[in-house]
């Protein structure tokens, strides 16, 4: 296999990874695509030794990457001692064969160059052509036997002939001149309600410390798509964002959220519902009855989008 340079372009196919990936989660597609990025870099295969991964994979800690590594090597194939991913094997052999196709190319344009050079600096100089005689100038009687072009033609005649020769000098002052430009502001592309809600879930997710969503799959899409049905569109949705914001029972006792919520978590009709009921709203051990403010604010905003909707 010849190796591709660390800076070469490395091809990375979208669509082929959002089918193979779409079960991940956003640590675990993290740690993939470093491990893909490094891969790429060197040019070889993965050690298998977790002291080194874990940090290649940018994990938290080396018990972080064991929890990762059976989701996440399952893209791998481990012989003797090494991970190797076929598809990156395949891409760093084309890359280094069209490298060195190109590089065979300079190589044979440089031999061409330099025998040309060669041949050219030994063969005998060419005589070029003399340059056309100049006809004679004519003489003082033949200008006095010639009409003055004051007589011979007029002077709409002589404006005439100078507009003819300023077009034949300079051709572009005979084109029609274009229409002004339209400079009126023209509406922006328009995402989709989806992608809206996916934006709002990553600004909350940045916010609060929230894993943020990397890309919209379609189950993620056909979920996303309900969940704003039933709250009354991209209002609602902040509303329930809200919700989620300020329920206890989503956060340790540190404050921050906890490691199973994430936005597929967030998507799913019976989490949905209880949130935006306001059970949530307290810890699992102080929870004896729903909470009322907590649950009154969201329901009195989705109800609020959802009747503005209507009308």
């Amino acid at each position: 296999m010849s190796a591709a340079r660390p800076d070469t372009w490395m091809a990375m196919y979208w669509g082929d990874y959002a089918k193979d990936t779409a079960h991940l989660s956003a640590a675990q597609h993290g740690a993939y695509l470093m491990l893909i990025k490094h891969y790429w870099v060197t040019g070889r295969p993965l050690p298998d030794d977790d002291a080194q991964l874990w940090r290649v994979a940018c994990a938290d800690s080396i018990a972080h990457w064991r929890r990762l590594k059976p989701t996440v090597t399952a893209f791998f194939t481990l012989e003797d001692g090494l991970w190797h991913h076929g598809r990156i094997d395949r891409e760093l052999g084309r890359a280094g064969a069209l490298t060195e196709q190109r590089s065979a190319a300079g190589r044979k344009s440089a031999e061409a160059r330099k025998a040309l050079k060669n041949n050219n600096s030994g063969s005998t100089p060419v005589e070029q052509p003399l340059p056309p005689v100049a006809a004679p100038l004519p003489t003082n009687a033949q200008r006095n036997a010639r009409p003055s072009q004051s007589q011979s033609q007029s002077h709409d005649e002589r404006e005439d002939a100078a507009a003819s020769r300023a077009r034949a000098a300079d051709p572009s002052d005979d084109l029609t001149i274009p229409p002004p430009l339209d400079r009126r502001p023209q509406p922006a592309a328009t995402l989709s309600p989806e992608d809206t809600a996916l934006n709002l879930w990553n600004a909350v997710a940045r916010d609060r410390g929230w894993p943020e969503a990397m890309f919209l799959n379609s189950t993620r899409r056909l979920a996303l798509n309900q969940r704003l049905e039933e709250v009354g569109g991209p209002e609602g949705w902040s509303a329930a964002l809200r919700a989620a914001s300020d329920a206890q029972f989503l956060q340790g006792p540190d404050g921050r959220p906890h490691a199973w919520f994430d936005l597929d978590w967030f998507l799913r009709p019976s989490n949905f519902t209880r949130l935006m009921e306001g059970r949530y709203a307290q810890p699992r051990q102080q929870r004896q009855a729903p909470g009322h403010n907590e649950r009154s604010a969201a329901v009195a905003g989705i109800a609020a989008a959802r009747a503005r909707r209507s009308v």
